[in-house]
């Protein structure tokens, strides 16, 4: 039980890794859109228009770009947070020894000595004791 534990606790702190670069990433693909793709609908989407005014769609571009960014790393903050505190449980009961799997364990290992015990003596009886002969019997 205490492989599994290591286990889940490792997981958990590749998934707080992962979601955390998840969020950089995210941010930074946010701000590259808000700072370049405004100037890229000017110049190809409304290039050959006369424009009297800035179109909605230029204004919201970067609203919604930052949106995405803000909710996404509110999303990974308490993602990461849920994680670690989780981390924290299985890292005290780990610290604690509360592992009731960890007398089961122990018991299916004394179980199996036993059945081994018992398997070996059963076949040190068989050696020990005379063998019957089959066939006739000798003469005398």
């Amino acid at each position: 039980m205490t492989q599994h534990l290591h286990f889940q606790i490792t997981r958990l702190q590749r998934t707080n890794v992962q979601r955390l670069l998840e969020g950089v990433l995210v941010v930074v693909v946010a701000l590259i859109v808000a700072a370049i793709l405004p100037g890229l609908l000017i110049r190809y989407v409304y290039a050959g228009q006369q424009l009297l005014e800035q179109p909605q769609v230029l204004e919201l571009v970067p609203t919604l770009s930052f949106l995405v960014a803000v909710v996404y790393a509110g999303y990974v903050f308490v993602g990461n947070f849920l994680r670690s505190a989780r981390i924290n449980t299985l890292e005290r009961r780990l610290e604690a020894g509360q592992l009731g799997d960890d007398t089961v364990d122990k018991q299916l290992v004394s179980a199996a000595r036993q059945a081994v015990a018992a398997q070996s003596s059963d076949q040190a009886q068989r050696s020990s004791a005379p063998k019957k002969r089959r066939g006739r019997p000798k003469k005398k």
